[in-house]
């Protein structure tokens, strides 16, 4: 048809027409709750499989791309630069060898981090908190992961998956906690978020600790039927590496801008 973008082709495939029918429904629920850089970022995800398939290019689609253009309308396009992960960088980064001089523990910390917090869409402050103020106390706002709020499922008839509880997510604000499922079966060996996660927690010796309270019931702080709180029985889940060495307090948003950057550093060099 007439117009800028070219109109989709509905003598494709039928599970081709679908995936856009179903992306298209995707922005529609979520345009309500989330940002447009979040949602953006969907459509570039399912985009990049689509691709990947073979298959026309969606943001092509005539009806996707005027959602997509009302949505920033709407919402507005953040001015803030951030640096956002495509398919493509991931899965160059996860084909490269361990820097020279990195130690294998922030390299396994790197690798963790990016991956989970890139299958699970999660936000920066959902994976690591909200960060401390200057006086060392932890700011109000969502906790990010500890160790005790990821299960890693696998055994005889389940499909292995890592169960990651987000304790405070964006559209939670009651903080009731929302489990986000990312089904190892579903990815390339390469990228394999349960393998990546265990390395890392296998590289710092995180496991669940005696005393941990999280998700039983009665608790006299948080007071929700199943407890919520900061674990210190645990810890958090990904923490800063310094020289080698695994910290106590959770990884600081400079250390993951500085991770990305270094990571977008390499990409560059490696062409």
């Amino acid at each position: 048809g007439g117009g800028g973008a070219r109109q989709w082709r509905r003598d494709s495939a039928q599970d081709e027409w679908e995936m856009v029918m179903m992306t298209r429904a995707m922005v529609t629920a979520m345009r309500e709750k989330y940002a447009y850089g979040t949602v953006n970022m969907m459509v570039s995800a399912v985009a990049r499989t689509a691709k990947d398939f073979g298959w026309g290019k969606l943001r092509e689609d005539e009806v996707l791309a005027a959602m997509m253009k009302g949505l920033a309308n709407l919402k507005g396009i953040s001015k803030r630069k951030k640096l956002a992960i495509l398919g493509e960088h991931l899965g160059a980064f996860l084909r490269m060898r361990k820097p020279e001089g990195m130690s294998l523990e922030l390299w396994h910390l790197t690798q963790a981090v990016i991956v989970i917090g890139w299958m699970a869409f999660l936000r920066v402050s959902e994976i690591l908190g909200s960060g401390y103020t200057a006086k060392g106390e932890v700011k109000e706002g969502p906790p990010g992961l500890d160790v005790c709020d990821v299960d890693i499922v696998e055994g005889e008839g389940e499909r292995t998956r890592l169960e990651l509880t987000i304790r405070q997510a964006k559209n939670d604000q009651t903080r009731e906690g929302e489990v986000t499922v990312v089904y190892a079966d579903e990815q390339s060996d390469m990228v394999y978020p349960v393998a990546k996660l265990r390395q890392w927690m296998v590289s710092a010796r995180l496991s669940r600790g005696k005393g941990c309270t999280k998700g039983q019931p009665g608790c006299r702080e948080c007071g929700r039927k199943k407890c919520i709180c900061d674990c210190t029985a645990c810890g958090k889940l990904f923490r800063n590496v310094v020289h080698g060495k695994v910290k106590d307090r959770a990884l600081s948003r400079a250390g993951l801008t500085k991770m990305l950057k270094g990571m977008y550093g390499r990409l560059e060099e490696t062409g």
